[in-house]
């Protein structure tokens, strides 16, 4: 299946890129676009026959077409979905699709293709393992927490660029937010708030929810803090937590420690290392190979965004 990759930031150069190298991915990369010619003399690992483009309209010339993945900034990324729904072809975006709160959102509802959000954490086994955990111990649990913070970046990286659609929210906050959607159960927000500074967009928040099972969801993410990357489960008379959550390390082990009351922890369980970007992609491309066009996760996650 043939796809062109539009941008080509820091994480599409490290992550995904490099996914191309393997003869039996399912994908064949036919076209990159990017307006750096810096950027393009760092992935030189790329096969030569890839057409290399500034224009990212260009790439759609190319006979043999079956889908796009979209690495530009946020606010860019719905002028090349929507020409994509235009032309019924499938899409794997960074988050976030789009800017929630604007006139993008409605456009989006709309689309009859599948616009797929790349959160490549969910295609790990660490996230099926809380998924069952928060499944079969229900009645014991008396909190989900889960965070997602960094230090401060240089004042010219893209997440602190209104124009860009920068901000925590839309950037460590989503993938909060996208966990905490397949967590729970009907959750009633509680409380939430999304702070400002000096910069030009947002730098922090949390959020509290009451799920219907009788447990809380406790979030939060932000720009400016120590790093944090986590979930736990605290239960009756233990938690279960673990580190490096929403992002992994693919040649590193994924760890769930068992902390007791006293404050002593054990290894409860050990993941093998595991490529979920390639997991992601696999799942993509069994999604549209089988003509799947449903956005209703993609759409769910626009509206908690937009109500936090």
């Amino acid at each position: 299946m043939n796809i062109i990759v539009v941008g080509c930031g820091y994480h599409a150069r490290k992550n995904i890129l490099p996914l191309f190298k393997n003869e039996h991915f399912p994908f064949r990369l036919i076209g990159l676009q990017t307006r750096s010619k810096e950027k393009l003399g760092q992935i030189s690992f790329v096969d030569k026959k890839v057409l290399r483009h500034y224009e990212w309209r260009a790439l759609f010339n190319l006979t043999a077409l079956d889908c796009v993945y979209v690495a530009l900034p946020n606010a860019m990324h719905f002028d090349v979905i929507n020409f994509c729904s235009d032309r019924n072809l499938p899409i794997i975006c960074e988050k976030s699709l789009i800017i929630p709160w604007s006139e993008q959102f409605e456009k989006l509802k709309k689309m009859k293709v599948r616009v797929f959000e790349a959160f490549m954490y969910r295609y790990h086994p660490l996230f099926d393992f809380y998924s069952e955990l928060i499944k079969s111990k229900v009645s014991k649990i008396k909190c989900v927490r889960m965070k997602f913070e960094i230090p401060h970046l240089d004042n010219s990286n893209i997440r602190y660029s209104e124009k860009l659609g920068g901000g925590a929210l839309l950037d460590v906050g989503a993938y909060v937010i996208n966990a905490f959607l397949h967590y729970s159960q009907k959750p009633k927000l509680l409380k939430a708030q999304v702070n400002f500074s000096k910069l030009p967009v947002d730098i922090d928040g949390d959020a509290i929810f009451l799920d219907a099972r009788g447990f809380n969801f406790c979030l939060s993410w932000g720009f400016g803090k120590e790093y944090a990357n986590e979930i736990s489960v605290e239960l009756e008379d233990y938690t279960l937590k673990s580190e490096r959550f929403f992002s992994k390390d693919v040649t590193k082990r994924s760890i769930v420690r068992k902390i007791l009351k006293n404050s002593n922890s054990i290894v409860l369980k050990s993941f093998d290392p595991v490529n979920h970007f390639e997991k992601m992609f696999e799942q993509f491309h069994s999604e549209i190979t089988l003509g799947k066009n449903s956005n209703i996760l993609e759409i769910q996650q626009m509206e908690m965004l937009d109500l936090i």
